[in-house]
């Protein structure tokens, strides 16, 4: 199903991120740059992806998603993806139920 908005994103100013260091789903630990987003769920299913249309670059380096939920210092995983999905190469995709709410 396609959604109806995109918000592309950049790792200009990625950093390391020290609040959440344990595996999550399919996703492992995160010892590199990291962009972070915040969403708040509305009861829907939302996905973040890296993969691109075919014959792009923009994202030709190796990807993951973590898909997490909380408060700073209290964060649970909900979803992750680290290179699994299929004809995506290196990046990844998640697929989640955003609860009503919940950041």
């Amino acid at each position: 199903a396609q959604l109806s908005s995109v918000l592309a994103g950049s790792t200009i100013r990625a950093t390391v991120p020290t609040e959440f260091t344990s595996f999550c789903a399919d996703a492992s630990i995160v010892t590199s740059s990291a962009v972070w987003y915040k969403i708040v769920g509305d009861n829907s299913f939302l996905q973040a992806s890296t993969c691109q249309s075919s014959g792009s670059s923009d994202s030709a380096f190796d990807t993951q998603i973590t898909i997490l939920t909380g408060d700073c210092g209290r964060l649970r995983c909900v979803a992750g993806n680290d290179d699994g999905v299929q004809n995506c190469a290196e990046q990844s995709s998640v697929l989640w139920y955003a609860t009503r709410g919940e950041t």
